[in-house]
């Protein structure tokens, strides 16, 4: 008899599994680098294994110690924005910017990196280029370094930073280098920073400047790598038992989930998601448990498994979804919105 599947929502955020001795290194490097002694910790795994999951973790730990956090990141497109990786940082600084920041944001990104001006001053008019011919590109990057530099440095004087940069395998060449000259400069300052990558597509780096990038940064002391790997059955295990309040899963169901899964969170946790709606796993009395599945029940690729969750959305659902999937996995409402209208 086929289970009606329950409308209650299994946790988006579950426990963290199998990340002890990694989260030990990362609390540590946070605590000296509030005493100083700054560092550079490299998140290295393949996709879905857990990178984005350990920054948020960090973060809030080092929101819970008062600790400014900034976050940035590369995006999967064709054209790769100079400067990219740090949009995000800026406009978390500016969310709490002192008028001199203020300034410093605006004359950094208006004098010659007007491109990054509708991501940083969203609505505001983009400033008059005419004057910026003057200034060779060359130039224009190497000022945008330097003040950038200097705003990290004179936000880490007044409170010790944790700096987020994830998925370090689409920057731009020009966020490359900031990296690695901050790289050269972090030892002496109140900054830790958390940089993601995925090695496999750092190794399809068609310049090959970031796996270089990469093997120079870690020949410094300061400089950390950190290899995460797939979670071991009893991983899986624990990483599933925690979506649920009360669950008894049969140990066949949970070996076929971690088989077809291989150990990877975020392919386990789709499945997770796709098998409550299909009504695999189910509610009776407050226990959450499982039929025993069929073969078409759990799809053989993640991919697929998205693709039959979304046939249940109706037509104005998948508009907004296909609207929103442009601007990539995080988007701006109101750039939705406006669309729409």
């Amino acid at each position: 008899m086929t289970q009606v599947a329950s409308q209650a929502p299994v946790t988006t955020r579950p426990t963290l599994v199998g990340r002890d001795d990694e989260l030990v290194l990362l609390r540590k490097r946070l605590a000296e680098a509030a005493q100083g002694a700054g560092s550079i910790v490299i998140l290295a795994a393949e996709a879905g294994v857990g990178k984005t999951r350990m920054i948020e973790e960090i973060s809030a730990i080092a929101e819970a110690r008062s600790m400014c956090v900034l976050h940035g990141g590369a995006a999967e497109t064709d054209s790769k924005t100079p400067q990219g990786l740090f949009i995000g940082v800026l406009r978390e600084i500016l969310a709490d910017a002192t008028e001199t920041e203020r300034d410093a944001i605006r004359d950094m990104t208006g004098r010659g990196m007007t491109h990054l001006w509708p991501d940083v001053f969203p609505g505001e008019p983009t400033p008059d280029e005419d004057s910026q011919t003057e200034i060779q590109p060359e130039l224009r990057h190497s000022l945008f370094l330097s003040r950038l530099l200097g705003l990290l440095q004179e936000r880490a004087d007044r409170t010790p930073v944790l700096l987020c940069l994830e998925d370090l395998h689409w920057a731009d060449s020009a966020s490359l280098r900031v990296l690695n000259l901050l790289a050269s400069r972090v030892t002496g300052a109140r900054i830790l920073v958390v940089v993601s990558v995925r090695p496999e597509e750092a190794a399809n780096d068609d310049t090959a400047q970031l796996p270089g990038m990469l093997l120079s940064m870690v020949r410094h002391a300061h400089v950390h790598e950190v290899n995460l790997s797939p979670l071991s059955d009893t991983g899986t295990r624990t990483l599933v038992s925690s979506c649920f309040p009360r669950e008894g899963f049969t140990a066949e169901f949970l070996d076929l989930l971690y088989r077809r899964s291989g150990g990877i969170p975020m392919q386990t946790l789709e499945y997770v998601r796709f098998l409550v709606q299909r009504g695999v796993i189910y509610e009776v009395h407050g226990l959450w448990i499982n039929r025993d599945p069929e073969e078409e029940d759990i799809p053989n690729t993640v991919r697929e498994a998205i693709q039959r969750r979304l046939e249940s959305l109706n037509d104005a659902e998948r508009l907004l979804l296909s609207l929103a999937a442009v601007q990539g996995h995080c988007f701006s409402g109101t750039l939705v919105a406006s669309t729409l209208s």
